[in-house]
């Protein structure tokens, strides 16, 4: 009897086991065991927040990027009377050496305003010849177009002339006076009002303070 009882002991070990093995196969054919999907979701986790500080990263780089890449120009337009200069700020490409910043500002001054708050000094067509710098004294070489596409207004020369000294004294470090030629040539006049044979220097009194 004794043994036929430890028959029935182990019997019963036996089939726990085997239901316990049925158990873990169920749970397998179900999704795998519980550690495995729970390490599969820690790494799923991991991955994604690599993807999330990636994208972070790129999108700081790009406004870094974005913001050194630019400088801030002063640029001086006319105003609808064409009796002040109105200055007048625009982002462009940086430029690292002064030349070739004297260069981009009076190009961006030929191109005119963006707005109707201002309107034109430089005429249409007018052509950036060369640009260089010589001690603080800029040279400024523009096509005949400057004086021969002036408007008729009676403060359009002066303002054509000043709007030229102006952006470029105040965007060029170092330079204080600006020499304006015509095809290469010194000219007595532009076109009759304003003597340009020598360098000038910026008239503060043509700037609107508003």
């Amino acid at each position: 009897m004794y043994r036929a009882f430890e028959e029935f002991l182990m019997n019963g070990e036996y089939n726990r086991q085997e239901q316990a093995k049925d158990d873990c196969s169920d749970e397998e054919s179900r999704g795998g065991h519980p550690i495995s999907r729970n390490r599969f979701f820690r790494v799923l986790q991991f991955c994604l927040g690599l993807v999330l500080m990636a994208g972070s990263a790129f999108v700081v780089y790009r406004l870094v990027y974005t913001c050194s890449d630019r400088m801030e120009l002063t640029l001086y337009f006319a105003d609808f009377s064409y009796s002040r200069l109105i200055p007048v700020k625009r982002a462009v490409q940086m430029e690292l050496k002064k030349a070739a910043v004297l260069r981009k500002a009076i190009l961006e001054l030929c191109y005119g305003p963006v707005s109707n708050d201002t309107l034109p000094t430089v005429p249409g067509g007018t052509r950036l010849l060369a640009v260089w710098l010589k001690g603080d004294t800029a040279y400024v070489d523009l096509s005949k177009q400057l004086y021969l596409g002036l408007p008729d207004q009676g403060g359009a020369e002066v303002l054509a002339v000043y709007s030229l000294v102006q952006t470029a004294v105040d965007n060029v470090p170092g330079v204080k006076r600006v020499q304006i030629l015509i095809n290469g040539n010194p000219l007595p006049v532009l076109r009759g009002l304003v003597r340009i044979s020598l360098p000038l220097v910026p008239r503060h009194d043509l700037v609107s303070r508003e």
